[in-house]
C-alpha cells in the first residue's frame, strides 16, 4: 500500500498571498495558511486485516488565510520564511503517510478510528513544530536561525523519509 503526499503548490510565490490591511491579532508582515487534503479513502483486507488502500494527500494554501500584508516588503528572506511554514506541512504529511501506510485493525470502523488517531497525533506535531519554527526565527527575524531552520526543511526534503526534525517528532 502506498500513501503519497504532494504539495498545490510547489513552492509558493506573492501570488499565493491575498493583500490585506493587516493581519488580525498579529503583527506579522506575512501569514501561510495550509492544510492537508484527504481524498475520499478506501479499505481493503489483506490476511484477515483492515488496511488503507493507496491514496494520495494534498498539502495545499488556504488561499483566504494565506496574508500579506500590503506595506509588507515582499522580500525573497519573507517568502523563503512562508515557505518554510508550508514545508512543515508537507513533512509532516509524509511522516503521517509512513504510519498510514502500515496502519491495520480488525474492522473497517476501527481503522476508521486508527487513521483519526494518527492524523491528528501528526496534526499536534506539526502544530508544535510550526510554533517552534517561528519562535526560534523569531518570525524571521533572525537571520541565523532562518538560515539553520531551512537547511534542516530542504535536507528533511531530500530526505523524503524524514520522521524528525529539529529534535522533533514530525
Amino acid at each position: 500500500m502506498t500513501i503519497r503526499v504532494v504539495s498545490r503548490p510547489a513552492r509558493l510565490s506573492w501570488r499565493n498571498f491575498k493583500s490585506v490591511g493587516s493581519i488580525p491579532d498579529s503583527d506579522e508582515e506575512a501569514q501561510t495558511a495550509q492544510e492537508m487534503i484527504f481524498p475520499r479513502i478506501s479499505v481493503k483486507q489483506v490476511n484477515g486485516k483492515f488496511r488503507l488502500a493507496d491514496f494520495t494527500v494534498t498539502v495545499a494554501t488556504q488561499p483566504a488565510d494565506t496574508l500579506v500584508v500590503r506595506t509588507a516588503d515582499r522580500s525573497s528572506e519573507l517568502l523563503d520564511h512562508e515557505q518554510g511554514h508550508f514545508d512543515l506541512l508537507v513533512l509532516a504529511a509524509r511522516a503521517m503517510a509512513l504510519d498510514l501506510e502500515k496502519a491495520e485493525a480488525d474492522s473497517p470502523e476501527d481503522l476508521q478510528q486508527v487513521l483519526e488517531e494518527i492524523k491528528t497525533t501528526h496534526g499536534d506535531r506539526a502544530t508544535a513544530i510550526d510554533a517552534e519554527y517561528d519562535e526560534q526565527t523569531r518570525h524571521n527575524r533572525d537571520a541565523v536561525q532562518q538560515r539553520r531552520w531551512r537547511k534542516l526543511i530542504n535536507d528533511a526534503l531530500t530526505a523524503g523519509n524524514a520522521t524528525q526534525l529539529a529534535g522533533m517528532t514530525l
